[in-house]
């Protein structure tokens, strides 16, 4: 959602829409600076900021729900309610700010499974049959928005 940021843009050396991308797929995601129910711990590592540094200013930047607006693409969530490691509730608030927003979106939320279950088939350590299919429906998704 920060594809946009002035700061982003100049370390990305693109300008203009170069860096905005297509659509986001999103497995699980930590999407929330609200560290009563995110992984603070990704929130943390990813910002460079411990705990201590985050003003409210800086947990409404991180929290990418509460950035969404006409610049943020069309987005494919996949998360599993039973997700120990990072809540369901951050598929959710973001799926609502997409919502809010009029953006384009597919949220899918298999009741097991836990987190970082990848494909989910015989290439990992986890196989989960219903999870597994998530891979083609975002490969359906992804198809059927450039047809």
């Amino acid at each position: 959602v920060h594809w946009n940021d002035p700061t982003v843009m100049e370390l990305s050396g693109c300008s203009n829409e170069e860096n905005k991308p297509n659509a986001l797929i999103l497995g699980y995601p930590v999407i929330s600076a609200d560290f009563s129910f995110t992984h603070a711990g990704s929130i943390v590592n990813n910002s460079g900021l411990s705990e201590v540094e985050f003003t409210e200013e800086k947990r409404n930047y991180f929290s990418c729900e509460k950035n969404v607006g006409p610049h943020t693409p069309p987005t494919f969530i996949v998360h599993t309610r039973k997700d120990q490691c990072v809540p369901v509730n951050n598929a959710l608030v973001f799926t609502n700010a997409l919502c809010q927003n009029n953006i384009d979106f597919e949220l899918h939320i298999f009741q097991n499974g836990p987190h970082g279950l990848s494909v989910a088939d015989r290439r990992t350590t986890w196989i989960d049959k219903d999870f597994a299919k998530w891979t083609d429906m975002a490969s359906s998704w992804l198809w059927n928005r450039w047809e």
